[in-house]
């Protein structure tokens, strides 16, 4: 009775350390980085624009000309005004938004029905994506051995034995003892701890 005993106590004890109920809520991807897992705790990504400015001048005669459309002149015409126009200097300012923060501005100088110079300032976020992983180290399962004597007033020694302690990745703690007492009866111990805090 005493042998089938220690037997059902020692296969239960092997389950839990070869089978440890999961304890965790969430599990936890893994990481491998030299050779050594972590536990990855948290992903964070992160997205800042930064802005950059730009701005590019350009001579109106480096400008190619695509088509030129000749009009009518009418007979009456008034040429003083008719030249007044021509050689005024006309600037045009056009915005292209490109997003909600990017923008390009176009800024054309014209003069005697040509473009003199144009300007071209931009003004554009460029995103930056941050990714954060948070690692903690694996946890692993530790074997612990040693003696086990017990003591007592008449005896001073009453037992003495071997044990060991395993701890599991799941911080649970078992224990397994065998020992002789001073009567030279064989002692099994067996035992299972839980972390409070």
């Amino acid at each position: 009775m005493k042998n089938i005993l220690f037997l059902a106590l020692l296969g239960t004890l092997v389950l839990v350390i070869v089978f440890p109920p999961a304890y965790r809520k969430d599990k936890l991807d893994l990481a491998k980085i030299s050779q050594k897992q972590y536990d990855v705790v948290k992903y964070v990504v992160d997205t800042q624009y930064y802005p950059v400015y730009k701005t590019k001048k350009v001579k109106g005669d480096t400008i190619k000309m695509d088509t030129v459309i000749y009009v009518d002149v009418p007979l009456n015409v008034d040429t003083t005004a008719i030249l007044k126009d021509y050689l005024a200097m006309k600037v045009f300012v056009d915005t292209f938004r490109i997003d909600s923060n990017s923008y390009v501005f176009v800024v054309d100088t014209i003069q005697k029905n040509s473009i003199k110079g144009r300007e071209l300032k931009a003004s554009i976020k460029y995103p930056v994506i941050t990714q954060s992983t948070y690692l903690v180290k694996k946890d692993k399962m530790n074997i612990y051995v040693g003696l086990t004597p017990s003591f007592d007033k008449v005896n001073i020694i009453n037992s003495i034995g071997i044990g060991a302690i395993v701890k599991t990745k799941n911080d649970r703690v078992f224990s397994l003892g065998l020992g002789i007492d001073n009567s030279a009866n064989t002692i099994f111990a067996t035992g299972i701890y839980w972390k409070l805090k």
